[in-house]
């Protein structure tokens, strides 16, 4: 049978086997025989008698040719599949033939039930889903078995999941025997690696429950396993079924806290999750007027300072586990929306700046990611904004940074700063400045990292009057050097300094709008 682009349909008729697939026999293992060249354009899916089907392999093998080697004319060398294989066919290599067996890419074991036959018509289907090669169908042999002594359960499956709970159904060929369910972080291996088990007795079929009943901890993912023991014998780990547990402020009536920064700027983030997060449930609120909103919402509380002013921001975490966030704000929980914000903040990220709130109010922030199509963490803060300049705005004020062996950021922000002077690398606008001194080891690392100032610039000058701008003279600049687009200069000998000097360092933003707190520390050199 020749193909290309219409499908090779494949009758297999198979008869002398009474009984049930699972109960009385299992389909062990398919061997087929393919000659084609570009094995990533086949489609290979196979149906039993009951119109259930399975992808044996989709698109795989890459540039390589054929399923088995159609060189042998005794159609002896296959490519074969089984579930007991130990490597999978998606990382097979064409023509499929190094491993004595590959797993497919759905499982055999998917046709066993209590009631489907093995008796009957098979049907191997082989699609070409691109043009330009075209191949031969050799030969196909299924390969049915007695079911081993004790069965994998299948199925596994969450039926509900709470904040510290969940509830899972499988099922079972082996009545009256033992079950062990295992949960774990993610990547765990079952077996050795968990976190916790519970156990119970296992009934014919579809009707098993397994249940965890506490000791989950809120907004958590957890990968989730299954076996059985069978007196002398024992099945194989069945999984990951992965879980999220819904977080503790999940609704708006579990608010976390949020407290507000007076300075004019975040200097201290709270780490939020939207992992195992559901959509609002509550009367009289709907969707959010801005960004993408399908669920998997989190929710914050924060109450109103003097000025009746607050602003309310989010940031990537760290290590950045999500990147487009939407928030919005309201008076009550189920109230009015004060404003919505999707992409203000850093990035993708979300900044809502509220003004004319009553001041002593509590108002509730609701924060999601756009699309609810990945979950992780994410930073966020609120603070009152201030038309102050910062104190150290001017090299008089300059606050003192510590030159160690290792680089302990601290947060500032050039939030309302002025522009004192400019470098020669890059102007910047909004500075704020910092002074140190040269360690004994005559060289200085001065490194700047992004917090949400997006864009900044670095200048490291000496100074006679700090009073006089005629005495500040600059010694180095840099613009891009560091991470993003932040600055990082390395300082020696070669820059006219000596151990024992006193330096003053510039950080500004790049632009007017490159206002925002970042971090700065300074280390020696090497």
């Amino acid at each position: 049978n020749q193909f290309y682009i219409a499908d090779v349909v494949v009758d297999i008729p198979v008869t002398g086997y009474p009984g049930n697939l699972g109960v009385d026999f299992v389909l062990g293992e398919v061997k087929i025989l393919i000659d084609h060249t570009w094995d990533s354009d086949l489609d290979i899916t196979l149906e039993s008698p009951d119109g259930i089907s399975i992808d044996l392999t989709s698109d795989n093998g890459s540039l390589g040719d054929d399923y088995g080697d159609p060189t042998d004319l005794s159609c002896g060398t296959t490519a074969n599949f089984r579930d007991d294989a130990s490597v999978s066919v998606t990382s097979g290599v064409a023509p499929f033939t190094a491993e004595a067996a590959y797993i497919p890419e759905e499982l055999l074991s998917s046709f066993n039930g209590l009631t489907n036959v093995v008796n009957g018509t098979w049907i191997l289907t082989i699609h070409d889903d691109a043009g330009g090669d075209d191949g031969t169908f050799e030969h196909a042999e299924l390969v049915f078995e007695l079911p081993p002594p004790c069965q994998d359960p299948q199925n596994l499956a969450a039926t509900s999941v709470g904040s510290d709970n969940a509830d899972f159904s499988f099922f079972s060929w082996n009545a009256g025997d033992a079950w062990t369910l295992e949960y774990g972080l993610p990547g765990y291996t079952p077996g050795v690696g968990g976190i916790g088990t519970t156990t119970g007795t296992s009934v014919l079929g579809a009707g098993n429950t397994a249940s965890i009943a506490s000791g989950l901890l809120p907004g958590t993912l957890y990968d989730v396993y299954i076996m059985e023991t069978c007196g002398g014998d024992v099945s194989g780990w069945v999984g990951p079924v992965q879980i999220a547990t819904i977080p503790d402020n999940d609704d708006c009536s579990a608010a976390f806290p949020l407290s507000v920064a007076v300075q004019g700027y975040c200097s201290n983030f709270t780490v939020g999750s939207n992992v195992g997060a559901t959509p609002l449930v509550a009367s009289g609120i709907g969707d959010p007027s801005c960004s993408y909103y399908d669920g998997g919402d989190v929710w914050f509380s924060l109450v109103v300072p003097g000025s009746g002013d607050v602003t309310i921001q989010t940031n990537y975490s760290t290590p950045q586990e999500l990147s487009d966030i939407g928030i919005a704000a309201y008076d009550a929980c189920g109230g009015v929306e004060l404003g919505c914000d999707d992409d203000s903040g850093p990035g993708f990220m979300s900044l809502l700046e509220l003004t004319g709130l009553t001041a002593g109010n509590t108002i509730y922030v609701r924060v999601w990611e756009y699309g609810n199509n990945q979950m992780g963490t994410f930073d966020i803060c609120a603070f009152e904004p201030t038309d102050n300049a910062p104190i150290n705005n001017f090299p008089c004020n300059a606050f003192t940074l510590l030159a160690g062996e290792d680089c302990n950021y601290s947060l500032y922000a050039n939030v309302n700063a002025t522009t004192s002077t400019t470098g020669s690398c890059t102007n910047g606008v909004g500075d704020v400045w910092f002074v140190t001194t040269v360690p004994a080891s005559g060289t200085l690392v001065i490194n700047v990292t992004d917090f949400s100032m997006g864009d900044g610039t670095m200048t490291v000058h000496t100074i006679g009057d700090c009073s006089d701008s005629n005495t500040w003279v600059e010694i180095d600049c840099d613009d891009d050097d560091g991470q993003g687009l932040m600055p990082y200069l390395y300082l020696d000998a070669n820059n006219g300094i000596t151990p024992g000097q006193q330096l003053y360092i510039r950080v500004a933003g790049y632009s007017g709008s490159n206002e925002g707190p970042f971090y700065i520390c300074a280390t020696q050199g090497i």
